[in-house]
């Protein structure tokens, strides 16, 4: 069999596949000093010279013997070695099955080999081990090695050689890895130290994946390395990637890196892919390297700092760009992808930023250790660059000489002039990074796609990672403008790596393993999206629209066709159908309201005589879940016109100012011919004076009139559909009866077929105004609580039994079966009586599913109360829970914050409901995960917070039919305090 390379020891090991059970400390005294064997055909032994002088034959029987006669061969008889006789390599086979569970040496592989006949032959780029040094030989007979004697392997027992691994327990294995061909690096990695445990591990133990873009970013990645692996000795065959294995704080990790000269987020999607196929167990992924900054008067990022790409409520952590050309061309194709954060990293990210608040980061550590175990002559690459060598030019300033890469010919009186900062250690940036397929390095395309995304770093991978649950760290190397060089790209791959570290002590590895496992067809759907976004954008050659999770507005350029322009309007983007916050939400869990979406679904599509469509429920009901299946369901089959969900307590998403503009763009987007139509009618006003219409003439100007001018296509005859959603969650109920009026015009005036599906809760002013519509026979009402009251009880018994099942096999409870038949029973009574809540039941699985305490536990703590009003039972327990160990003082200021939350007008932030309410913040920031079954709040603590569901704001603000609770606020006050800021 050809021998073939292992990575065992920095592959420097020949082998093939053989079972030897025989194990001896001949190894150490073998690689101590030595160099190729060469044959004795005639005999069958093979000879290894050892630099002493000394010769080394091994026979057939594998019985080795040394020659002290015997004269060093000459180098060129050191390569003609016989690779066809399995003899040559019976040493190295050998030491390769055997050497790892020995573990006696500390071995140095050299950077460079001037000496040829040093180069182990039998595999390209293969390594010589040149140092042999700190044998500690304890438990081993010196008389097995005396010169000249006779060692029989089979004479080794391997209780005798577990004795000394045991008393070998500390050493370690120092390793200077030189160029390979399994990382491409132009120069050596730094010294790394690996603890004797360095053996080998299956594919499927490793959990966590970490992608570079180029050497230099795996280069310091395995820097960060506490621990070192073997290379595998199998792998996918459809797998191309370069791998480095090993462990941070317990942690098996994968580092993978794209191929020399590859760069992109294609690139970057084909590594991913190619991961998964060999790593099957990756539950969560890192991407990790360098990026471009954009600083800004919010934002003060220098050279060195490191970018954090994390979602928001309106945007997840990537925000895909390609731009063709540079600004100055006028020509520009930006298209929009969103990156999905484990939900896991997503915590670790907040936990990791509230320690910063009181806490130095270890990231400085880091660093220092990684410079410490690099060589003297590779040191300087992880160092601070120094300051001085950090300018920032003005943004419509180019770079003075192209050919020259410093800026010393460049104008010093075009740098920003920035306050200096006290230390040189790396500052932390949460929020965007701008992705694409081209370098930014024009400073005002940076500006531009920095202030367009509200972007705070630019690279080209983390787009490649759209679908693909992953968190992406760059270390800021340059500025995204034409200065920009390559003197900050060491130390900045290096600040990425070590916060990377740092973030990791934040997750423990059970809490990876209980990660849903990643998938390569979310990656090879991410790659076909992202190509086929690409070509939709080159073939447009412009950009149509800005999808609605990205903070920003659509874009006009002056020499596109008119009729290619977007159109420019004020709308509430979270409020749309094909929202993030719309789309992140609950869907009906397959088999479940099956009778209820089958009755809407028919309305909607064979044109019953009643174009309106009421489904009415209590709170907790699951309208909002049904409206947004139905919306999954009509925009699959091109029937969905538009939609508009309302939110109590949002500011933005509880009135009707900016309803019909928002209607409008949706209808822009999904019927052919309606923008121009809508162009036409809005000529010679901009989007201020829109917004400034009264809700009659913005229903005519941006929905009825351009309907009527409408040029149809024959696709444009089938029916259409309008959702409105939570209209009773609308904060201006004297504008209901209008807004029924205009929606009944529009049905049956407009070209289109068009109806509207309504969903709210029966109060007396919705009632009220549907009471003419209703008399007349126009309105179609279903109510959940009634007609379908068994559906649902028996819907929500399904949901609770799926729901637990998922919880017993992600939080491993070995109780089975769990729950038992009785409290499966008793959790579908409570969430089912008196009536049929969905809430319920959803609440009571996020509350059993909390992953700081045990499912059984908080099972039983549910189901052990009283009798209380379906809130209290509801809220009680996670608020019992959250509260607990508080004295009277902390008890109150808790409260008031929950106050804030539920009656700020607009979401705020924890920053800023603890600065009104005078109250630290760090009290707060480990507080909010204890309230993770009734609120979202989000990791960075400068972003709103937002209740899971708005039944909870019912239960602080009123007493319910039971009397008063301890939970219950008062709101006159906290509105009080919120006035006066305090």
């Amino acid at each position: 069999m050809e021998p073939r390379l292992v990575d065992n020891l920095g592959e420097v090991f020949l082998t093939s596949e053989v079972t030897d059970s025989d194990v001896c400390p001949l190894c150490w005294l073998v690689l101590r000093d030595r160099v190729p064997m060469s044959s004795d055909e005639a005999h069958g032994d093979s000879t290894s010279t050892l630099r002493s002088g000394k010769q080394l034959k091994v026979d057939k029987k594998a019985t080795v013997t040394f020659d002290d006669d015997a004269k060093q061969a000459s180098d060129a008889d050191h390569h003609d070695l016989h690779h066809g006789n399995h003899d040559d390599f019976k040493i190295e086979l050998h030491v390769a099955n055997h050497l790892q569970y020995l573990m006696v040496l500390s071995l140095r592989l050299a950077e460079a080999m001037n000496d040829e006949s040093s180069q182990v032959t039998g595999g390209s780029g293969s390594k010589l081990i040149n140092e042999c040094s700190s044998v500690d030989k304890s438990g081993i007979n010196e008389d097995t090695f005396s010169e000249g004697g006779l060692i029989y392997l089979s004479d080794i027992e391997l209780e005798e050689l577990q004795k000394i691994r045991d008393a070998n327990e500390a050493t370690e294995i120092a390793m200077l890895a030189a160029e390979s061909p399994s990382y491409g690096s132009d120069s050596p990695l730094s010294t790394l130290t690996v603890s004797r445990d360095n053996v080998a591990f299956d594919s499927k133990e490793y959990t966590v994946g970490w992608i570079c873009a180029i050497p230099l970013e795996m280069d310091a990645a395995r820097g960060m390395l506490d621990k070192i692996h073997p290379r595998l000795s199998r792998r996918d065959h459809n797998d191309h990637n370069d791998y480095i294995l090993g462990e941070i704080h317990g942690h098996k990790i994968v580092i993978a890196c794209l191929p020399v000269g590859e760069y992109g987020s294609s690139s970057a999607a084909s590594v991913a892919r190619d991961l998964l196929l060999t790593f099957e167990s990756i539950h969560t992924c890192l991407l990790v390297g360098i990026g471009s900054g954009a600083p800004s008067p919010q934002h003060d990022i220098r050279l060195g700092d490191v970018v954090i790409g994390q979602p928001s409520a309106t945007t997840g952590g990537v925000v895909q760009y390609d731009p063709g050309k540079s600004l100055s061309q006028d020509k520009f194709q930006p298209t929009s992808t969103h990156n999905t954060t484990p939900q896991l990293l997503i915590t670790a990210l907040a936990r990791l930023e509230a320690t910063h608040m009181t806490t130095d980061s270890r990231v400085p550590e880091f660093l220092a250790q990684l410079v410490t175990k690099s060589p003297e002559g590779m040191k300087s690459r992880f160092k601070h660059p120094e300051t001085a060598n950090d300018l920032l030019y003005e943004s419509n300033y180019n770079h003075a000489n192209p050919e020259d890469g410093t800026c010393e010919k460049c104008d010093e009186s075009k740098i920003c002039r920035r306050e200096e900062r006290q230390d040189i250690d790396p500052y932390f940036h949460y929020g965007i990074i701008a992705s694409g397929n081209h370098i930014v390095k024009d400073g005002k395309t940076r500006e531009f796609l920095s202030q367009q995304f509200n972007a705070l770093c630019f690279d080209m991978e983390a787009a490649g990672m759209l679908d693909l649950p992953c968190l992406v760290i760059r270390g800021i190397c340059d500025y995204a403008d034409s200065h920009r060089n390559n003197m900050w790209q060491g130390y900045a791959a290096a600040t990425a790596a070590a916060f990377a570290k740092e973030l990791m002590l934040f997750v423990t590895p059970n809490q990876v393993l209980q990660q849903k496992k990643l998938q390569t067809d979310h990656v090879s759907i991410a790659k076909d999206n992202l190509e086929a976004l690409m070509v939709t954008s080159n073939e447009k050659g412009y950009m149509e629209y800005v999808s609605p999770f990205v903070a920003g507005v659509s874009l006009t350029w002056s020499r596109e066709p008119v009729n290619n322009r977007p159109i420019d309007l004020y709308t509430v983007l979270n409020a749309r159908y094909d929202s993030e916050d719309v789309r992140n939400s609950p869907r009906c869990q397959p088999g479940t309201r099956l009778r209820i979406l089958e009755t809407i679904e028919q309305w909607a599509v064979q044109g019953m005589s009643q174009p309106v469509f009421w489904l009415i429920g209590p709170t907790g009901t699951g309208k909002s879940t049904i409206a947004r299946s139905i919306v999954d369901a009509l925009d699959k089959d091109k029937r969905l016109a538009a939609g508009y969900f309302f939110k109590r307590g949002d500011e933005d998403r509880n009135d009707t100012n900016r309803l019909f503009s928002t209607l409008a763009m949706q209808f822009a987007d999904n019927v052919s011919s309606f923008k121009e139509s809508l162009r036409k009618e809005l000529e010679g006003l901009d989007k201020d004076a829109v917004d400034k219409m009264d809700l009659e003439t913005q229903f005519q100007k941006l929905l009825l009139c351009p309907l009527e001018n409408l040029q149809l296509d024959e696709k444009d005859h089938l029916e259409r559909t309008i959702i409105i959603d939570a209209l009773d969650e609308c904060e201006r109920p004297e504008k209901f009866l209008r807004l029924l009026e205009l929606f009944s015009k529009l049905c049956t005036t407009s070209k289109l077929c068009l109806r509207v599906l309504i969903t709210s809760r029966s109060t007396p002013e919705i009632v009220e105004a549907f009471e003419s519509h209703l008399r007349n026979g126009t309105v179609h009402t279903l109510e959940l609580h009634r007609k379908f009251a068994e559906d649902t009880k028996a819907d929500i018994r399904k949901f609770l039994k799926t729901s637990f099942e998922d919880i017993r096999h992600r939080r491993r409870v070995q109780q089975y079966p769990w729950p038992n038949i009785e409290e499966l029973d008793r959790s579908v009574e409570l969430s089912t009586t008196p009536e049929p809540l969905f809430i319920y039941a959803a609440t009571l699985c996020r509350f059993v599913s909390d992953e700081q305490r045990g499912p059984t536990r908080q099972l039983t703590i549910w189901l052990k109360q009283g009798n209380k009003s379906q809130l209290q039972q509801i809220y009680t327990p996670i608020l019992d829970q959250a509260f607990v160990g508080f004295d009277e003082e902390e008890f109150s200021q808790k409260l008031r914050f929950l106050g804030a939350i539920t009656l700020s007008k607009k979401p705020l932030s924890a920053k800023a409901l603890a600065i009104i309410l005078g109250i630290d913040l760090y009290d707060i920031s480990w507080w909010l995960p204890r309230l993770y079954a009734v609120l979202h709040a989000p990791p960075r603590l400068d972003e709103p917070i937002e209740l899971v569901h708005t039944s909870f704001r019912d239960f602080l603000v009123s007493s319910d039919d039971l009397g008063s609770h301890k939970y219950q606020i008062n709101a006159a006050e906290i509105h009080a305090n919120l006035a006066k800021g305090g």
